[in-house]
Parts: C-alpha cells; structure tokens; sequence
C-alpha cells in the first residue's frame, strides 16, 4: 500500500502487482531460459567463457545446481556484485581480496613452478647423481621423476609431475627424508637437505597460488554468469510491472530513508498510520 501511495518516489509502476511464490517461480524459469539461449545466440564473450569455465569445473548437473544457488540467493549476490562494481569490478575484488595480482595468470603461474627454487642448476644434478648412486630405492624413483620433469616443456604436465612427487595421493606434502632423502644419502650429503626442503616449499607454495587463481576464476565465472541471471530477472519483473516481496522491502526502506524524498513521505505520512505490523 505504501509503494501503492508514493509510486514516482519509490521508482516503481503505479500499477504494479506482487509476485506470489508460484508466478516467481515462473519468472525464474524464463530468466534462466533467457540466459541459456543468449549463450547459444549472443555475441558475449564473457558470458560464453563464463559457462565453459563452469562446465569444465562441473557437469550439466553442476551448471543447473549453480542456477538454483544464484536464484536462491540473488539479492546477497546482486549486493556483493554492486558494491564490487564501485570497488574497482568483481575480477579487481576478487584478486585483491586473495592476493593475486592484476597481472597474473594461469600460465605465469605455471611458469612459475619451474625451475625449482633451491634445487635449479649445478645443484639439481648433484642431487641427481648422488640419489641415483646412494639412494634407496624410493629415492631413486624420485631422482628419476625429477629427471623426467626436466624433459617437460609444457606448464601443466610439469605441474603435475611435480605434484607427484611432492605430494601424497591424499594432497599433503611427501616427507622429504622418505622421498627425497635417504638415511644413508643424508649421511653423507647434508648439503643437500636445505635446498630439498626449500624446494618442496617453493611448490607447495606455487601449488596454493594456483589453487587461488582457480578459485578467483571459478568465483568470477559463477557471478558472471549471476549477474546475466539476475539482470534478466530484473528486466522480465520490470516489463510485467511485477515485484516480489524482496522489492517491497527493499524499495519500501529506500523510500523511508531516501535523501529529500523521505521527509516528504513521513509528512503525508503523518497520522496516516496507526499500527504498524512487525
């Protein structure tokens, strides 16, 4: 009633009408229908890039559970991705928010990985060589995987062969004295216990900056595809002059709380309200 009485200053249709349950749901199926066709039809990159992220992370089963969450909680997700837009964008937010850099990418980080930071060079083969010669037999199969990895040329497959040999099949990070370093080795080359464990360092580091980077670009994905949800959800309400009860809240506290327009309100206002219902 409220809305009804001050449709020009709350911004809405003088003839609007209230959503109930079952026609929002409605709504909700031709918004996600708009939006699955526009990827098939439009010209939108982001977008297109936005679903083949999300699919590649997850199936069909995955992209439709990923519909039902947005919907589910569209207005936290509107709010965030508006309050981002004036903080710079959503991708800005998000990098800035996990300690990747605007610059960054997959393939840097990557790149990154190799060569190994404290094991590179002079000292890697003397690594090799004494591993293959005083090692026990699960150090060798090591020293050989690292022989491997410096055959590698392609980023991924050497991340891969490295987290291998760094990590356990549960993704904790190998002993190094049970992978890497014999008793017998490190008895008689110690020198070579602080550049090992500098290296798995330096790859379970490189390992979690990825695994950030991939969370900022499933994020950012997600809410692409979000904000495109949402936006035509909004413009299908708009075009019916229909809001649902999130909007009577919403635009009912704008009104009462607007600069210059909200005294006006509370004026005509003024012993026009008995009771209020909480």
């Amino acid at each position: 009633a409220l809305l009804h009485q001050f449709p020009l200053e709350a911004n809405v249709a003088g003839h609007f009408s209230v959503l109930d349950d079952r026609a929002a749901a409605v709504l909700l199926a031709d918004a996600r229908r708009t939006l699955l066709t526009a990827t098939a039809s439009e010209d939108d990159e982001a977008l297109a890039d936005a679903f083949a992220t999300v699919l590649d992370i997850a199936d069909d089963t995955g992209l439709e559970k990923l519909l039902s969450d947005i919907i589910a909680a569209r207005g936290p997700i509107g709010a965030f991705i508006d309050a981002a837009a004036k903080a710079g964008g959503v991708d800005a937010v998000l990098r800035r928010e996990t300690g990747i850099s605007q610059t960054e990418t997959a393939d840097s980080i990557l790149a990154a990985f190799w060569p190994i930071e404290g094991l590179s060079g002079a000292t890697l083969e003397a690594y090799l060589s004494a591993a293959e010669t005083a090692g026990s037999d699960t150090v060798k199969k090591s020293a050989a995987g690292l022989r491997g990895v410096l055959r590698l040329t392609d980023g991924e497959a050497r991340r891969a062969a490295l987290h291998k040999l760094f990590f356990t099949d549960t993704g904790s990070p190998r002993k190094i004295d049970n992978a890497f370093f014999s008793a017998a080795l490190k008895k008689q080359f110690p020198q070579f216990e602080a550049p090992l464990i500098a290296a798995q360092d330096h790859v379970v580091a490189c390992t979690e900056r990825l695994r950030r980077f991939r969370m900022v670009e499933a994020t950012l994905a997600a809410l692409t595809i979000a904000e495109r949800l949402i936006g035509d959800y909004e413009d299908l309400k708009r075009a019916r002059s229909l809001l649902d009860f999130d909007d009577l809240i919403d635009r009912t506290a704008a009104l009462l709380t607007r600069e210059q327009v909200s005294a006006w309100v509370h004026y005509k206002l003024d012993q026009g309200i008995d009771h209020i219902l909480v």
